[in-house]
């Protein structure tokens, strides 16, 4: 579950602080959440660093080679990729949570409900400000 306040109206013209507030939470604990998302919707290739089946970050690749995650566009979103070019499934089977409330060995998976609250970040925010799709 995303842990996050969502504002009231949305995603559509956030304040400075609401832009720092969505992407420290999509950049430390819940990128995987928004990289399943955009491949869901757009069926972008999954990148991630993953150290002993934890994700360090994950993010996706564009067909015109860069990477995006809730911080934008990029040549490099990350440091180099241990993973690259995945799949949901191939992402889930080489991942786990790394959530202290989740058991060891416990996979990552995306409910609907974090579907849709993403989804609505994507649409309202990050598509209008970085043009992608």
């Amino acid at each position: 579950m995303i842990y996050y306040n969502k504002p009231e109206n949305g995603y559509k013209n956030l304040t400075e602080q609401q832009v720092e507030e969505l992407e420290e939470v999509f950049t430390c604990g819940h990128c995987w959440v928004l990289a399943l998302t955009l491949y869901r919707m757009f069926g972008y290739p999954i990148s991630a660093v993953i150290d002993d089946m934890i994700v360090e970050h994950a993010w996706v690749t564009l067909p015109n080679g860069k990477d995006l995650d809730i911080v934008g566009v990029s040549e490099h979103c990350w440091s180099k990729p241990t993973h690259t070019n995945m799949t949901k499934e191939q992402f889930i089977d080489n991942s786990e949570s790394g959530s202290c409330f989740d058991p060891k060995g416990t996979k990552l998976g995306l409910c609907e409900e974090e579907f849709e609250h993403c989804k609505q970040v994507v649409e309202e925010y990050l598509l209008p400000t970085y043009s992608f799709a």
